[in-house]
């Protein structure tokens, strides 16, 4: 009897040990996740921002005779404005 109650005390702990592996790799998720969700939000924000700024640069500087390839079409400066906008807020 006391080799079975030994096994059965063994298959406890071992159940025990892989539940409590289980849980801190989900507490270690958690943790990873929430700053990821704030980094893309910061890109995004940063995306956002930029493309006022470059739709701002082309509205107010750009080039009105055609003559200057990015400050003469709003597409483009928009463009430029949110890659530069993501790029910054990213690092």
């Amino acid at each position: 009897m006391s080799s079975r109650n030994d096994q059965e005390e063994k298959n406890q702990n071992a159940a025990d040990n892989a539940e409590n592996v289980r849980d801190s790799e989900e507490i270690q998720n958690e943790k990873t996740t929430v700053p990821k969700k704030k980094r893309w939000l910061r890109v995004g924000i940063g995306v956002g921002v930029g493309a006022l700024v470059g739709f701002g640069y082309y509205y107010f500087v750009g080039c009105s005779s055609g003559g200057c390839p990015l400050t003469s079409n709003p597409a483009i400066t928009t463009s430029y404005g949110a890659l530069l906008g993501g790029i910054v807020a990213s690092g």
